[in-house]
């Protein structure tokens, strides 16, 4: 039986099979509602992917998870201090990022202008009590961000794709002639 024949089988499944040259990339896609069975699935399929003799450079975007700093407004508290959502990304963007390259400070050199870049040090990033201390424009002054948000390190992927409204994680493999 033929893999396009076997692949008929798999609901949903849209598989198009290749010439089968060397170093051909087979891209393949998962999906699901769920995001934990998706990440799942995934690393499953990438590790049993990596035992098959001639298949190397196996790569998965569901394998981009790493920790971030995780803030959830709550709505009713910020409303209360009159906390708006583009004064929290303000904040944070400034606080982990720095601000938007065109709005940076220069510094004046004889031959050229650096920007000069603002932002929190790495391991401050860290301590989620120095975060939650970050100052947020309210409607009577300043407050904690810790105040109108919970903050916490996670992780997330490094990309979520919407493919018919289920989520979904992209891999990649190279097929390598004998």
């Amino acid at each position: 039986m033929t893999v396009e024949l076997s692949a008929r089988a798999i609901p949903a499944a849209r598989i198009a099979v290749g010439r089968g040259a060397n170093s051909e990339t087979l891209a393949i896609t998962l999906a699901c509602d769920d995001v934990t069975a998706l990440a799942i699935a995934a690393s499953q399929a990438e590790a049993q992917l990596r035992t098959f003799k001639g298949i190397g450079n196996v790569t998965s975007s569901a394998a981009l998870q790493r920790p971030e700093i995780q803030i959830h407004p709550d709505a009713a508290r910020a409303a209360a201090l009159g906390v708006t959502t583009d004064s929290l990304a303000d904040i944070v963007r400034l606080a982990t990022y720095g601000d938007y390259s065109n709005a940076l400070p220069k510094l004046n050199l004889s031959e050229r202008q650096t920007p000069v870049r603002v932002r929190m040090d790495p391991s401050v990033r860290e301590n989620l009590n120095a975060v939650s201390q970050l100052r947020v424009q309210g409607s009577n002054g300043t407050v904690n961000l810790g105040s109108v948000a919970d903050i916490s390190i996670g992780s997330a992927t490094g990309a979520v794709n919407k493919l018919l409204l289920s989520v979904s994680a992209r891999g990649k493999l190279i097929i390598r002639g004998e």
